[in-house]
């Protein structure tokens, strides 16, 4: 089932909600990011609330020791808050964690796979930084990026503090 398919038409796939659940830790990493992605992607048409019972499964994903894994749940986090307001702060709080966690590549810790990961971060909180409630607390680790060893994420962070200082 493609991701793509839940972007468009989410109430189609939806019916197969807890299938895709069981997805979420395959052994082949490309079915474990289609569900990471569908998954989001349903919470748009969630009226059971299916997606509240896999909320903490789901955000563990951000400490998975592939930094792809971890940039997939944050570059569809935004798609979560937008359809449960509710849960920004605490999502956002959970993203924020991102700075402090090893993502591995060849077995080895990898700082450079966790500025990559703050990259997207970046893009994520911008898809919803005027809605969000610790507005500070984003501003301060886009500036913390600022320092970052990669380039294209010192130039996230600084378009992002151009777009988003102003108001806070």
């Amino acid at each position: 089932m493609s991701h793509l398919l839940s972007e468009r038409t989410p109430k189609c796939v939806y019916p197969y909600f807890d299938e895709i659940v069981s997805w979420m830790h395959h052994t082949n990493s490309f079915i474990k990011w289609d569900a990471i992605r569908i998954l989001a992607n349903l919470c748009a048409v969630d009226v059971d609330q299916k997606f509240m019972m896999i909320y903490d499964d789901y955000f563990s994903l951000l400490h998975d020791q592939k930094m792809i894994t971890a940039a997939t749940v944050i570059g569809n986090a935004w798609k979560i808050i937008e359809a449960w307001p509710a849960l920004e702060r605490e999502v956002t709080c959970k993203l924020l964690e991102v700075p402090n966690i090893t993502y591995f590549d060849k077995g080895e810790p990898s700082p450079e796979c966790n500025c990559i990961a703050c990259g997207h971060l970046l893009d994520c909180f911008d898809r919803y930084f005027d809605q969000s409630k610790l507005q500070p607390q984003i501003l301060s680790f886009a500036t913390n990026q600022l320092t970052s060893s990669r380039k294209a994420v010192v130039k996230k962070a600084e378009r992002f503090i151009k777009n988003h200082s102003a108001g806070v």
